[in-house]
């Protein structure tokens, strides 16, 4: 009996080994390269334990999980992943798995171990920037799963108590740090809002001046008020001689053409928050006389060319955050327009990426002091973006520098002049500056190298361009009119200007050869990213 069983297992045996020898015969060895998991990861998801491993040849996985040395879970999946669920901080997690070979043969065991963290706690609210009036109070509608506290930076702008009530007071801004205390199970948090505070009447415009054009037509100007939204021009009726509304602008135009007929004329601030509409004071009579003297001699305009939309094809049609909807910059990467988009009320600005192939929104990113910069330049011997800062109108040394892909902030550079335009030139590895009716050209370090002067008359300078050792200086004139006026780096020389009248150019550069524009549609966020159809040339 005990020599006939020993004949049946050799038998099988021959037919196992036969049957392996048929299988690598006609279909491969079986267990080649299978021996053994590879590369199996541990990684923490909360109150989760994600295992991942590299895929293998195989009937299943068996996935046996310990906490703390206790087998709690023992399973075969299909799948080269398993979740192990309702961990604890400090929880030692291991994971041994097995892949079920031919005729079920285990392979060798892999084991990953993964020590469990803290949960991350996050304060969840739905506003992070809150505008208001004195008497606005409101209550802060954050959570956490620790218990909240409550800071302000200012109380007399705007306090706070421990529930996350805030009372208004007098006109500014101010944070409100709020902080959730951790536990064993949760990590501490902290999230900051800001509150803008508007003064219940805005103050009275100042610095209002009056600029002859012609002997027919001046230009009224006047200093920008930082809580306004926009401007009412009054303009006064010589038999009555009361003060009647004329015209409204928005917040960027501080100033009015009119005609040189001897009137008066005033300003007052506006602004419209939540919903909420208040003026400011009345400025100063504004008087403008008519003359007979001749207007200021100023050097022809040479238009190089006029650009329509003919010229043009459209790349992107770009919109900004909810409290940043002014376009400033446009810079060109390797393979991306990145846009700068402002606030002017506070230092929030945005950066936006679009993919150059087909103008699709690859990334947006809240970022913190840009303000109201009005320049944006990339430099790709460096791969840095460099975007100037300025709050409320005011001219600026800042320059911060980011990461065009990340958006992430490296540094911030000190310029040696104040600027409202930037721009680097390939050509030269040179960075050049714009301010009023000035010229700055600076080395790729900044450091300021020559000044020069520009010859023909400026309105609204924006951004600048570069290309091949020249300026190009984005000029808006009134509602679409716009020019791009080029001088030659090396003696300030006026080379000629292209016209652009599609709307308010804000930003250019050169890609390639081609002519990028940024285009500022006045009194809509429907924002335009133009590229010339051909390349353009420089005198």
């Amino acid at each position: 009996m005990r020599g006939k069983l020993l004949f049946i297992l050799i038998t099988i045996m021959i037919l196992a080994f036969a049957g392996y020898l048929l299988h690598v015969a006609f279909l491969g060895d079986p267990l080649e390269g299978m021996t053994q998991v590879q590369h199996l990861r541990l990684t923490q998801e909360g109150t989760e334990v994600d295992a991942n491993w590299d895929e293998v040849d195989c009937s299943g996985y068996m996935v046996n999980c310990f906490v703390n040395g206790r087998l709690t879970e023992s399973h075969v999946v299909k799948d080269n992943m398993y979740t192990m669920k309702g961990v604890q901080p400090g929880d030692i997690c291991e994971v041994i798995v097995r892949a079920k070979l031919w005729f079920g043969v285990p392979s060798l065991a892999a084991k990953a171990t993964l020590r469990a963290d803290k949960v991350k706690q996050v304060i969840a609210i739905e506003k992070t920037a809150f505008y208001g009036f004195a008497g606005n109070d409101f209550k802060l509608d954050a959570s956490a799963n620790g218990d909240l506290q409550y800071s302000s930076s200012d109380e007399r702008i705007a306090a706070v108590d421990g529930k996350g009530n805030v009372t208004l007071g007098q006109n500014g801004e101010a944070e409100i740090s709020i902080t959730a205390e951790g536990n064993g199970y949760f990590t501490d948090a902290e999230r900051t809002v800001t509150v803008f505070v508007y003064p219940a009447v805005l103050a009275q415009i100042t610095g209002t001046a009056v600029e002859n054009l012609s002997p027919t037509k001046a230009l009224i100007r006047w200093n920008q008020d930082e809580y306004a939204t926009g401007y009412k021009v009054l303009r006064k009726n010589p038999a009555t001689g009361e003060f009647k509304e004329l015209k409204e602008t928005t917040y960027d135009v501080n100033y009015l053409e009119v005609v040189r007929n001897d009137y008066d004329y005033a300003v007052k601030g506006i602004a419209e928050v939540d919903g909420q509409r208040i003026d400011g004071k009345i400025s100063d009579v504004i008087e403008v006389r008519g003359t007979t003297e001749e207007s200021p001699a100023y050097p022809k305009l040479k238009i190089i060319r006029k650009l329509t939309k003919a010229d043009f094809e459209l790349v992107a049609t770009p919109h900004g955050g909810p409290k940043a909807r002014i376009p400033q910059g446009i810079s060109v990467t390797k393979d991306k327009y990145i846009v700068t988009y402002v606030n002017r009320k506070s230092t929030i600005g945005y950066l936006l990426s679009y993919k150059k192939k087909n103008g699709e929104l690859k990334k947006i990113t809240r970022v913190n002091g840009l303000g109201h910069g009005n320049g944006s330049a990339y430099n790709p011997y460096t791969n840095k973006l460099y975007n100037l800062a300025g709050k409320k109108g005011e001219f600026s040394k800042k320059c911060f520098v980011y990461d065009p892909k990340t958006h992430k902030r490296l540094g911030k550079v000190t310029l040696p002049v104040a600027a409202t335009g930037i721009a680097f030139d390939v050509s030269t590895n040179k960075f050049y500056l714009a301010l009023g009716d000035e010229m700055y050209v600076c080395d790729s370090k900044f450091r300021l190298e020559k000044t020069l002067k520009k010859s023909i008359r400026y309105i609204n300078p924006q951004d600048i361009g570069a290309y091949n050792s020249a300026f190009m200086i984005c000029t808006w004139i009134k509602k679409n009119k716009s020019f791009i006026d080029i001088y030659r780096v090396s003696d300030g020389a006026y080379l000629g200007t292209y016209d652009v009248s599609l709307g308010e150019i804000e930003s250019c550069t050169i890609d390639d050869g081609y002519l990028v524009i940024l285009m500022n549609t006045i009194g809509s966020i429907d924002d335009k990213i133009y590229r010339t159809k051909k390349r353009i040339a420089i005198p």
